[in-house]
């Protein structure tokens, strides 16, 4: 379903940062870039430059990868207080990564 979009700043408070689950199979002209810390002008033209939904999805039909998770996890890159980052969100995304049996994660920084 619709999600409301994420703060597009951090707080620089003691909040952990929101983890977002989008589905692999999202309509992509649903997907919007709320950061406002770098310019969208390539992401605008191809979302795959910030979610490689489409090439990932050509290696598994080349055979070069198995299979995607149904959904992938996004969050906000700019975490100026790292511990709720360290003590919440990367264990929360650890438990998911664990309960998917997922073998491997790509990081994209956007």
């Amino acid at each position: 379903g619709e999600q409301e979009p994420m703060r597009g700043y951090p707080t620089f408070g003691n909040e952990a940062p929101q983890i977002r689950k989008i589905p692999t199979d999202v309509d992509r002209s649903k997907l919007v870039i709320n950061h406002p810390g770098y310019d969208h002008k390539y992401a605008k033209q191809d979302i795959n430059a910030n979610l490689p939904f489409d090439r990932l999805n050509e290696l598994i039909e080349d055979g070069t990868i198995g299979s995607l998770s149904e959904e992938t996890l996004v969050l906000m890159g700019l975490q100026p207080n790292v511990a709720p980052l360290l003590t919440e969100t990367i264990p929360e995304i650890l438990a998911t990564f664990k309960a998917d049996n997922v073998d491997a994660a790509l990081l994209v920084p956007s």
